[in-house]
């Protein structure tokens, strides 16, 4: 419905959808079932629905994961899916404490080269 009074709506039986949130992996499903007491002006055999407009799709996104991790001699390749662009790495000294530095700036890819520097590092990405 479009947040009409659905007992003053016009005659018939076309649906408006708005505001429609799909699962994590795209996929949008609607149940639609006819609701009617008996015959409805000699209507009862119609289906649930003849016409379905899907109006706005608001866009959903998972939580960054790190898919691939790999070393490259002086350089970590790291890559992640989910999440929403653009993505900024950060990276810390110490897991539990101190704030976290930007590397480079934010970026649309979801992959990013890591110079090793020999210490012990934290990395995240966050995305927006």
């Amino acid at each position: 419905m479009n947040g009409e009074d659905p007992d003053s709506r016009p005659v018939g039986n076309d649906v408006e959808i708005n505001a429609v949130s799909p699962a994590p992996d795209g996929s949008i499903v609607l149940d639609v079932a006819w609701d009617a007491p008996g015959e409805v002006a000699g209507n009862g055999h119609q289906p649930a629905a003849n016409a379905i407009r899907l109006v706005e799709v608001v866009e959903v996104f998972s939580s960054i994961q790190i898919s691939s991790v790999s070393n490259n001699g002086a350089t970590l390749e790291v890559s992640w899916t989910c999440g929403a662009a653009p993505f900024q790495v950060q990276r810390r000294n110490l897991l539990g404490a101190g704030g976290w530095t930007d590397i480079d700036v934010p970026q649309g890819s979801r992959t990013i080269s890591l110079s090793i520097n020999g210490g012990t590092e934290f990395s995240r990405v966050v995305g927006q």
